[in-house]
């Protein structure tokens, strides 16, 4: 009787547990499966098979955090930061959330978020924290820590191509080339055209300083994609938008060499806060006037407006039309065909 007993409570042991394992495995193996969809590049299938997985268990962090990297692949940053944000509350511990969370609120302009997430990322001994680290100190303007975070990043593997891009980028933003240079050396350099484009900028500009003009001027006719105008910009920090209130728009990021911007005036640090008269409100904003006028006008002039200091600056600029010779002579002013040409020039200073 007792024998009998114990193996009956065995048994419905053996029932409860391996009905629990069942459960258990359902999920896991749903997304098992959905990783393999993904790493075939099947990302719709993946979807379904990680969704189904957390029907089973909402809860489960392998899953989520596949959702929130899908969420990225389709720029969908709002969907993709409360995903991780889902992610990080079954699992604290989960690295990828905070690092995909982070990405996200740089998207989104939330950068004390990004920079609280790609820190804890950091803590939790996550050697890709210091890209985001370096990008999220670079658009908030602290230079010396972008530098900092941006030393380690360039070694890995998989982050190097962006790293560069910021050394580069946080290199001609302050004209440090020396720490930008110390920070690559032993770094190879990939054919990537925009980091290319930085190296070559970087070389011009390093060649000038020492007065070789001629090799200066062979650094920047090697440059590829260039813009129409000749800029790139970027959303202001918040430390920038607190300078520049009330006005909005996007920051100049820096302007290239013997481009129609560069011979018009525009400086890096320029906030452009207008386009043919319509509002800039944003660096998005910008780019689809930008785009919209090209498509509609071709190469003809086009009115910026923009705020230096205290200054408000405009500028006509025709697109297209790279001068090299410009460039490496130093020639900065405006050419005819970018002076200020407004009614209302009360408000507005020459460049």
């Amino acid at each position: 009787m007792e024998m009998h007993y114990r193996w009956t409570i065995g048994l419905l042991l053996a029932l409860a547990i391996g009905g629990m394992s069942g459960c258990t495995e359902r999920y896991i193996v749903l997304t098992d499966k959905g990783d393999k969809a993904f790493e075939q590049g099947n990302y719709d299938l993946a979807f379904k098979r990680y969704e189904a997985a957390l029907e089973r268990y909402p809860r489960y962090a392998p899953a989520l955090v596949r959702v929130g990297e899908l969420a990225v692949m389709d720029e969908d940053w709002e969907r993709a930061r409360v995903v991780f944000t889902r992610t990080i509350e079954a699992d604290p511990m989960m690295v990828k959330a905070y690092l995909g969370r982070g990405l996200a609120a740089l998207h989104l302009f939330d950068y004390e978020q990004a920079g609280a997430d790609f820190q804890k990322a950091k803590e939790l001994g996550s050697e890709r924290a210091d890209l985001g680290l370096g990008i999220y100190y670079y658009l908030t303007d602290r230079y010396d820590a972008a530098f900092a975070a941006l030393r380690y990043a360039v070694r890995q593997p998989g982050d190097a191509d962006v790293a560069i891009r910021f050394v580069f980028k946080t290199a001609i933003a302050t004209g440090d080339y020396a720490t930008g240079l110390e920070l690559l050396q032993d770094v190879a350099i990939s054919d990537d055209d925009a980091v290319q484009t930085l190296w070559r900028r970087m070389q011009a500009e390093l060649a000038l300083l020492d007065g070789d003009t001629a090799q200066a001027n062979r650094f920047a006719s090697g440059l590829k994609d260039l813009p129409p105008f000749g800029i790139w910009y970027r959303e202001p920090s918040p430390a920038a938008l607190e300078q520049m209130s009330p006005f909005r728009g996007a920051i100049v990021e820096y302007v290239h060499l013997g481009s129609p911007a560069y011979r018009a005036g525009i400086l890096p640090g320029d906030v452009i806060t207008s386009f043919e008269l319509k509002p800039v409100n944003s660096a998005a904003e910008l780019e689809r006037l930008i785009e919209a006028y090209l498509a509609k006008s071709g190469r003809s002039e086009a009115l910026f407006e923009a705020l230096r200091g205290n200054q408000q600056l405009a500028f006509r600029i025709l697109p297209g039309g790279y001068r090299w010779s410009s460039a490496v002579e130093g020639l900065n002013g405006a050419s005819a065909a970018a002076r200020l040409t407004m009614a209302d020039k009360e408000r507005m200073e020459f460049p």
